[in-house]
């Protein structure tokens, strides 16, 4: 049985092929090829993927990407991020597939979905909400604690909440487990979420960093 991060991979590589090298992603000056690109140079290029956490080198992490945008066939290019990671590759850890590939994927899944503007949001299948939410939930941990008040995420079809970070003037972020994810992860124009609690905690959660 496939994982939820194998089927969300091959989800994305469709998506990839069917929206065409050139479209517009919700990432800021990427297109659908550079969006390849960064997926294959992730995962086969440890030096590359070390941009995501070490600021100084995000703007080398940058140019190598469009580098390899530039000089690869970019259905080649989604073919070899569909095969997977090299098998001693970081990304094959369970851990990290389990949940940092199953966010990575989601998020940029609907980058490429959102990028042109025209989308509906997707129905997940209930095990995938669920699992969706608990990664909801821990990248919350991750980047809401940079807030300096309590966010609460609430999943309120399911009757579910959690509340990341401690004091007052707390707001309440409330969508689907996706679309929380997205906001989490610095989409919120294109997040479908409503945030409930006082003016100046919501202007916070728009203007501070958020993601990678």
């Amino acid at each position: 049985m496939p994982t939820h991060s194998a089927l969300e991979r091959s989800n994305l590589a469709d998506a990839m092929l069917s929206a065409g090298p050139d479209s517009p992603t919700l990432c800021t000056g990427w297109t659908v090829s550079v969006m390849a690109a960064h997926l294959v140079t992730r995962e086969w290029r440890p030096d590359v993927a070390a941009g995501n956490v070490i600021p100084p080198l995000s703007g080398w992490m940058d140019r190598e990407t469009h580098r390899y945008a530039r000089g690869h066939d970019f259905e080649k290019t989604v073919a070899k991020f569909r095969s997977g990671p090299p098998l001693l590759g970081w990304s094959n850890l369970p851990k990290i597939d389990a949940n940092l590939n199953l966010a990575e994927f989601l998020v940029h899944h609907e980058d490429v979905r959102r990028g042109s503007g025209d989308w509906e949001p997707r129905e997940l299948p209930d095990d995938l909400n669920r699992r969706v939410w608990a990664t909801a939930v821990g990248a919350g941990r991750f980047f809401l604690r940079r807030a300096g008040f309590p966010v609460t995420l609430e999943w309120a079809s399911a009757g579910k909440s959690r509340t990341i970070g401690k004091g007052e003037g707390g707001v309440v972020m409330r969508g689907e487990p996706l679309e929380l994810l997205l906001f989490t992860y610095g989409r919120r124009g294109a997040a479908d979420v409503e945030l409930d609690g006082p003016e100046a905690g919501q202007e916070r959660l728009h203007s501070m960093k958020l993601g990678l």
